[in-house]
């Protein structure tokens, strides 16, 4: 396509950078779990990536990627230069405020939820870590159901599966994909997200829940604690009892819920597409400048 005339800059936003020699190429890279975490991606889809990587990362000019964790990142691991890689961090969309409590009781009447849940949103994956949310609830003193929200994606699901003896069988909802109304009163009506995602690029669901007011428990690894700043309740994605322990004191303390809220509205309002547009653009107009083909 870019043989049948001039183009300024081509702005790749698949799995690698597109095969062009003669335009200015900016490559996204949300993050780089395919070769620091493997074994939590289909064989397949590795190989691919690595197939790729190796014939296509040349063609890139510039690495544009979404958080200053990503970019320290990619600067190690694939040793570019640093003033080649720039992190332009996402945003909640406006669509995700707070719902009032007619529409996230219609909702929840809808999908059959009780009124109090913790919600997980995003990709039933082996990375999001979902098994030790289930291996949590089992530990902590709340018997709160879990929400997941998000598609079914691959690898087993043994994590429903696990019930150790002589604890209870905590309460799973899975309902895949949902429209974002739904996600946003079901944000609203949670009584806290929680993302144990092993590792992420970004995270967006934990700005997505702060814009909506819900409390947020996430991982303390990654770009998570560059995220969520000081408006999240942080734990270490391989203790399960660290993670029953932060439940157990959103679910426990209003005083502890609405601290949380008051921070992670702020904290969300502090990211706007608005930026994000403009800070892209940027990234684009130097590449333009640096890179002059004839």
């Amino acid at each position: 396509m870019t043989k049948a005339g001039h183009f300024d800059l081509y702005h790749a936003t698949s799995f690698v950078p597109a095969a062009l020699s003669n335009t200015p190429q900016v490559f996204s890279l949300y993050d780089l779990s395919l070769i620091r975490y493997p074994h939590t991606h289909p064989r397949e889809r590795v190989w691919f990536f690595r197939f790729w990587k190796r014939r296509r990362m040349s063609c890139a000019s510039h690495i544009l990627t979404h958080s200053e964790f990503m970019r320290r990142e990619i600067c190690r691991v694939l040793q570019w230069a640093q003033d080649r890689v720039t992190a332009v961090p996402l945003a909640p969309a406006e669509h995700f405020a707070p719902r009032n409590p007619e529409a996230v009781a219609s909702v929840r009447k809808r999908l059959g939820l009780p009124n109090h849940y913790l919600l997980f949103v995003g990709s039933l994956e082996p990375r999001k870590n979902i098994g030790l949310a289930v291996k949590a609830l089992h530990r902590c003193r709340s018997d709160i159901p879990l929400v997941l929200a998000g598609w079914e994606a691959w690898g087993d699901k043994t994590w429903l599966e696990t019930v150790p003896t002589g604890r209870r069988q905590p309460q799973i909802f899975r309902l895949g994909y949902v429209d974002d109304e739904t996600l946003a009163c079901l944000y609203s009506g949670a009584t806290a997200l929680i993302y144990p995602s092993l590792y992420e690029g970004f995270g967006l669901p934990i700005l997505e829940a702060m814009a909506c007011g819900c409390p947020v428990i996430c991982s303390n690894t990654s770009s998570m604690p560059e995220v969520a700043g000081d408006a999240a309740r942080l734990i270490d994605p391989g203790n399960p009892d660290d993670l029953a322990a932060a439940i157990d004191e959103v679910t426990g303390s209003t005083e502890y819920r609405q601290n949380l809220i008051h921070r992670g509205h702020a904290r969300a309002a502090a990211f706007s597409w608005t930026r994000t547009a403009r800070e892209t653009q940027a990234v684009f107009n130097a590449v333009i400048a640096k890179n002059h083909f004839p």
